[in-house]
């Protein structure tokens, strides 16, 4: 059998085709490797259903597929779809195969659905017994490809005389370009059932146990390439072949050395895989090494009365930064020059909290007096807070919403468009202050005196998670660039690392000595970014949990950190009133 010969390459192909500059570690690299499967199916199934609309009745189908079952298979899109096509039987196969057989095949997908589920959203597998209304063949399945082409797709067809009997597959992936087609040699199912006879079966029963090694044959060959296939897209997928084999009836098992050169096979091409990502893993590891080393100062910038930078914030067009600074207003200089453009007062009050819209026109700020302020070509205030605002978060999901969070336990949602409140979270018992959108702005992080961090739901505004474990207040929070994992730092001196999907811990960073300021992932999903009154930054690759690059500061802290849009520039503020622009070189 050459399955694994003909899809083994398509791993080493796929990983050609992704930059391996822009994952993390190996499980990352997969998740990124699906996900540009995913997109390109995705495409592919849309200009399919073009096509067909297009062309369906200029097309001749041969009566196996109507449009409306194309349209569905079309519509499984990230499934691999398992069709098995009913026998096609010679004049002069025995009644007894000849009448049950085709009946039977219907079953054929029951056992093999207990393994391989449609609903697994990594390894999906959907099974059709009954699609075509006939028999197919060679000639059939590059008709069936030039329209479900965008599915990763396995026919099986047997073929029975009135002696033999041959096993066939033709499938084909994202990266073909026509199907490919495989035949087992010839069975002589005769002698096998005279066999049956001689040990002691009678006609009937020989008969039924021929028809019971056909269905089993074909399970087996279907079980063996579900897991090949699977295998050279992810390394890690759990092998079901081994399990499924020993499942099957014990007219197959009894003879173990008919399933145990696939076992190895499978086991072989894992391995080949694994060494892959090991060796891809490694050359990453030390490339991002040696990236957080190469971070240098481009620009040092002094803020006028030398006040602490409580937080600041990056223009869109990153070219501008905007400094919180206190009873000093927001101070904004050019990113690269270190001029001072412009200083914003609002109504002199203490400046704790600013942030830019989405589009960059207005400038937004809060503080001691309770009132957030919104510059810009409408100037307005933004009343409701019964204590001092703490941060400011701007979500660029229909560029509407800004929240803020204050000492008086309570997180504000407001629509920027109609400059009213738009919700109230009030679930924290203490004041609140770290806030931050998820990059698809769906959710909200909150940390707060209560030690706890919380995570919203922007579409039925419920609790999603309720983080528990710091030991102190959480200051600040952070979402990974994929939305998936959210930073919490704390002033028991620890970042814990959550799933955001599932709420639970994945990882605690520690190595700093006083309580975390700040957090900020670099964009490209590499690093993430901690400052602490310990008078340290640190660069951390927060999947393995290592800190890869310490910078101290001598006579102050920093108190906020920030990336550009692209990662390529990071911004710091300290509390003696020192801004530093690094540049990645």
């Amino acid at each position: 059998m050459s399955i694994r010969d003909n899809i083994y390459g398509l791993f080493q192909d796929r990983i050609s085709d992704l930059d391996s500059g822009n994952f993390v570690n190996r499980e990352e690299y997969i998740y990124l490797l699906r996900q540009t499967i995913r997109e390109y199916q995705e495409s592919q199934i849309k200009l399919k259903l073009i096509e067909i609309d297009a062309q369906w009745d200029l097309h001749h189908w041969q009566g196996i597929l109507s449009r409306k079952e194309t349209e569905n298979l079309l519509g499984k899109k990230d499934t691999l779809l398992i069709l098995f096509s009913p026998p096609e039987l010679s004049p002069d196969v025995p009644p007894s195969i000849q009448n049950n057989l085709p009946i039977e095949f219907k079953s054929i997908k029951d056992k093999l659905k207990l393994f391989y589920s449609e609903k697994d959203y990594n390894y999906g597998v959907k099974f059709y017994t009954d699609y075509f209304k006939k028999p197919v063949g060679d000639i059939y399945l590059e008709q069936l490809y030039s329209i479900l082409s965008p599915v990763p797709t396995a026919v099986f067809y047997t073929d029975i005389t009135d002696y033999n009997c041959r096993f066939s597959l033709g499938f084909w992936n994202d990266k073909s370009y026509e199907p490919t087609i495989i035949s087992s040699p010839l069975w002589n199912w005769e002698k096998t059932f005279n066999k049956f006879l001689k040990i002691g079966l009678d006609e009937k029963q020989s008969f039924r146990a021929i028809r019971e090694l056909i269905i089993i044959y074909n399970q087996l060959l279907a079980s063996y390439f579900i897991d090949t296939f699977y295998v050279s897209i992810d390394p890690y997928y759990p092998l079901k072949f081994p399990i499924f084999t020993t499942h099957l009836a014990k007219e197959l098992i009894r003879n173990k050395e008919c399933v145990e050169c696939y076992f190895l096979q499978l086991k072989q091409m894992q391995e080949e895989e694994l060494i892959i990502l090991e060796e891809i893993a490694q050359k990453k590891e030390q490339n991002l090494k040696g990236n957080v080393n190469q971070w240098k100062v481009l620009n040092t910038i002094k803020v006028r009365g030398d006040y602490p930078i409580y937080s600041i914030a990056i223009h869109p067009n990153d070219d501008i930064i905007a400094s919180a600074c206190g009873y000093d207003g927001i101070q904004e200089f050019d990113i690269y020059s270190g001029e001072l453009l412009n200083i914003t007062m609002s109504n002199h009050h203490s400046v704790i909290a600013v942030a830019y819209d989405c589009s960059g026109e207005s400038l937004i700020c809060g503080g001691g007096k309770q009132t957030i302020y919104v510059h810009g070509k409408a100037k307005y205030k933004l009343v409701g807070h019964t204590n001092a605002v703490k941060a400011l978060a701007v979500s660029c999901r229909d560029n509407i919403l800004i929240a803020s969070a204050s000492y008086d336990s309570t997180v504000r949602l407001w629509d920027l468009t109609n400059k009213k409140l738009a919700k109230v979270f009030k679930r924290h018992t203490k004041g609140v202050y770290g806030l931050a959108f998820s990059p698809d702005g769906t959710m909200l992080a909150t940390g707060g005196g209560d030690y706890t961090a919380k995570l919203w739901s922007l579409i039925d505004y419920r609790v999603i998670h309720d983080f528990k474990g710091h030991f102190n207040s959480v200051l600040s929070v952070a979402f990974s660039p994929d939305g998936k994992i959210l930073a919490t730092g704390s002033m028991d001196k620890m970042i814990r690392l959550w799933n955001t999907e599932t709420g639970e811990l994945i990882n605690t960073l520690m190595g700093h000595s006083f309580w975390i300021e700040s957090l900020a992932f670099n964009p490209q999903g590499m690093i993430l970014v901690s400052s602490s009154n310990d008078k340290t930054i640190k660069f951390w690759n927060y999947i393995s949990g290592e800190c890869i690059r310490t910078i101290t500061q001598k006579d102050s802290w920093i108190s906020a950190i920030a990336f550009n849009r692209d990662g390529s520039l990071l911004v710091t503020g300290s509390n003696n009133g020192i801004i530093k622009v690094w540049q990645n070189h």
